[in-house]
């Protein structure tokens, strides 16, 4: 509820995640359930769209795209759309 209140009336609000996609899955608050529990409300429902991701990668070329292709593929895995990286 929290992000729904900063939301209102403003078209982006960003939300920080914090290490790896993964970082919390052994309790089951991993980035990914996180982005779904932040999303937007579909009308009607108590149902939610997961927040898109923009994932913050290294420098360089080979570790970086290695890492964004692990890291997209994760939050894919639990239907988190991935913006891109930077």
């Amino acid at each position: 509820r929290s992000v729904d209140n900063i939301a209102q009336g403003r078209r982006v609000v960003i939300v920080d995640g914090v290490g790896y996609p993964a970082v919390g899955s052994i309790c089951g608050t991993d980035n990914a359930a996180v982005a779904a529990a932040c999303g937007r409300m579909i009308d009607g429902s108590k149902s939610r769209v997961p927040v898109p991701v923009l994932l913050v990668g290294k420098s360089g070329v080979g570790d970086a795209v290695d890492s964004f292709n692990l890291n997209a593929t994760y939050f894919e895995s639990k239907k988190v759309p991935v913006l891109g990286s930077v």
